[in-house]
């Protein structure tokens, strides 16, 4: 659940690549830990209840209001691809898609 390794097609790969650097710089200039936003989220009594996961509303949610992150529909569209659960696909792995726009630090 930490980290994903699911593939995209080269072009979306590409693209997710580009969203996730300037994501990742954002992130970095602000300081603040992006995954307790997706807790809260979680949480939430109509949320999906599998852990490390949030419905891809609840995603693009915090992305937009909770953390002001501007996104294309383009760009959410690949974030999700690659961090949705294999098996559930309405659920995005919210911890790997922290995990790789604000890594931990130790």
């Amino acid at each position: 659940y930490d980290f994903c390794s699911k593939p995209l097609p080269e072009h979306e790969e590409a693209l997710l690549q580009s969203v996730m650097m300037r994501l990742t710089d954002i992130v970095a200039k602000r300081g603040t830990p992006v995954k307790p936003f997706f807790d809260d989220a979680a949480a939430d009594d109509h949320s999906a209840k599998l852990f490390g996961h949030v419905t891809i509303p609840q995603f693009r949610q915090c992305l937009s209001t909770k953390l002001q992150l501007e996104t294309s529909e383009e760009e959410i569209r690949v974030i999700v691809r690659k961090f949705s659960h294999e098996d559930k696909p309405e659920l995005v792995n919210y911890i790997a898609w922290s995990n790789t726009v604000d890594p931990p630090r130790f």
